[in-house]
């Protein structure tokens, strides 16, 4: 029996994979850390609908890699929203955050951003905003 499907069926190809390239980065030598790793910059912009945040940041140069724990407080100071970024690769931070409790418009809310590394907390960044949206500034 044969179905219209039949010939949709793709036909596949294997290519053999080449590992002995190895890790191109490997080999590469980074500079040492001269010192531990900050926030240097951190903004905080609501979306339009005031249900989620976008958070821009940027970190000093480190050569292992850090963690970020981010929690994000109500005007009550309780915590409505937590994310964890285990060994974060990159020196710039572009997330969004969802609230996850009904927004409050016009009110004051605070994200505090911990940069964590063996368990020891490197630095410690708050920023608080209004949740009302406003333009970036790209």
């Amino acid at each position: 029996m044969t179905t219209e499907h039949d010939d949709l069926q793709p036909e596949f190809h294997y290519i053999e994979l080449d590992y002995t390239r190895g890790d191109k980065y490997r080999d590469l030598n980074l500079p040492e850390e001269t010192e531990p790793p900050r926030i240097e910059r951190l903004e905080v912009y609501p979306y339009p609908d005031l249900t989620k945040i976008w958070i821009r940041g940027q970190l000093t140069y480190f050569k292992r890699f850090p963690n970020l724990e981010m929690t994000l407080y109500d005007p009550d100071g309780a915590p409505i929203s937590d994310m964890l970024l285990v060994e974060h690769r990159t020196f710039y931070l572009d997330l969004t955050m969802h609230l996850r409790a009904t927004p409050r418009p016009g009110e004051r809310y605070r994200l505090e951003v911990v940069l964590v590394r063996d368990e020891e907390v490197l630095d410690r960044r708050t920023q608080e905003f209004d949740l009302v949206f406003v333009e970036p500034d790209i």
